[in-house]
């Protein structure tokens, strides 16, 4: 799991590098569409990635007082061409050509990884079962990065839970385990890392309508103070899933489900950086004005706050994958492994899980 973060940091380190290599050449308006490609391609990957988690080989684990408490981990893949569009803007080859060839990142995607302890709980009376997972950036993964990293700001939580209701129990014969499910999951993440423009870049010069005097003009002069390339995004997603198994031996626990999920995804990418006007920091009321002006003459102006430059993609709606997968069972203890396979765009994810269960 530590392999698939590092690849993906890897990744993101090297979109701040290819924006420090042209950075006496770089406009402000170039942030939006060298990364728009990358916010579009990471908000519709997040509603998988989100899925990760609470995905055990048995379709229920039946009443009190059975319980089963794990670790699982995973990765959804998404296209590599949406890095590839941000190193091109800045000329450098793409993500393949740039990683060890055994990764198989132009065929499968990069990996997105994303993982949680899981936690499930038997229903009473009735035959459900509750799940609920976490997780988080403990401090000592975080001291590695951050000896590994300097100098980057890394976040990342996932939370959800689900209520699963069992329709069918298996037998000694045929007859399988079913159930059916509803769940809640909350995706979040980012990534900051400094980069250096350069005097050239560092100032840019916006030649702005006067909007008190449409026929003047007034340059301003914007310098960046300590830029950051700065990376988050977010999504909150509905779950609902059928999933059948069936124990054989009492050693095997193949299945297979299906899932259907709606999502409201964000994602936000760009430069994270002080703006100074004239040598003077500016707040975003200074710059609304600057932009009246372009407006006031029907012009586009400046994509820029006063906390630097960013593009933001927001996707909504539904995903419908199928998954599966089988549990090694010794006693009580399960090792899990499975896949997933998105039926909109044919991207895959995968997830394994280690638990005790009883």
């Amino acid at each position: 799991m530590k392999k698939y973060i590092l690849v993906f940091l890897l990744v993101l380190s090297l979109c701040g590098f290819a924006f420090g290599q042209d950075a006496e050449d770089l406009e402000l308006d170039a942030f939006k569409p060298a990364f728009e490609d990358f916010a579009k391609g990471v908000a519709n990957t997040l509603p998988m990635a989100s899925t990760i988690g609470l995905q055990w080989s048995d379709a229920y684990i039946r009443k009190l007082p059975h319980f089963g408490i794990g670790l699982s981990v995973g990765t959804a893949f998404m296209p590599a061409t949406a890095f590839d569009t941000v190193l091109g803007e800045f000329g450098l080859p793409d993500v393949g050509s740039m990683l060890p060839a055994e990764l198989p990142v132009q065929k499968l995607g990069l990996p997105f990884p994303a993982y949680s302890a899981d936690f499930r709980l038997g229903g009473i009376v009735k035959p459900f079962d509750l799940g609920f997972k976490i997780g988080l950036i403990p401090k000592s993964l975080q001291s590695e990065m951050d000896s590994l990293l300097k100098d980057f700001d890394i976040d990342y939580l996932l939370i959800g839970g689900d209520f699963r209701y069992a329709l069918m129990e298996q037998n000694k014969r045929l007859k399988p385990n079913l159930s059916v499910g509803i769940g809640y999951n909350y995706l979040r993440g980012g990534l900051g890392m400094p980069v250096s423009l350069g005097d050239a870049a560092g100032t840019q010069t916006f030649t702005a309508p006067d909007k008190e005097n449409p026929t003047a003009t007034k340059d301003y002069d914007f310098t960046l103070e300590d830029p950051k390339m700065s990376f988050s995004w977010q999504s909150h997603v509905i779950d609902l899933k059928a999933q059948v198994s069936k124990r054989i031996l009492y050693v095997i626990t193949p299945y297979v489900g299906v899932g259907a999920s709606y999502g409201r995804s964000k994602t936000r990418g760009g430069l994270e950086t002080g703006v100074l006007l004239d040598g003077e920091k500016v707040d975003d009321a200074t710059i609304t004005e600057i932009k009246e002006g372009f407006t006031a003459v029907n012009k586009e102006a400046p994509d820029l706050t006063a906390d630097g430059i960013f593009v933001e993609s927001k996707v909504n709606g539904w995903a419908l994958r199928g998954f599966g997968g089988l549990s090694i069972n010794i006693f009580f203890i399960k090792v899990d492994a499975s896949f997933m396979y998105n039926l909109i765009d044919q991207s895959l994810g995968l997830q394994a899980n280690l638990r005790l269960q009883f």
